[in-house]
């Protein structure tokens, strides 16, 4: 609560925040004043929890972009 409450003090000043509470994407990617969360999963480990995209969080986001792989291909030299 005290994240949220200092970056609206933020978001009054005029700059555009992104809190880091309970959310965190796997990728922030910013290009032409847009701000893209984006979420990698593997479709052999878990299904995409879309749901935790709630409108409170999505607001700080231009979009959310899932990227969803059939399967985990590991690296050979590891």
């Amino acid at each position: 609560k005290r994240v949220l409450e200092e970056a609206k003090k933020w978001e009054d000043s005029g700059y555009r925040v992104i809190p880091i509470t309970k959310v965190i994407p796997d990728i922030i990617a910013i290009k032409d004043g847009k701000i893209i969360a984006v979420e990698v999963e593997y479709k052999h480990f878990r299904n995409p929890k879309k749901e935790k995209y709630t409108e409170d969080i999505r607001k700080y986001f231009d979009d959310v972009v899932w990227i969803i792989h059939k399967k985990y291909k590991f690296n050979d030299n590891t």
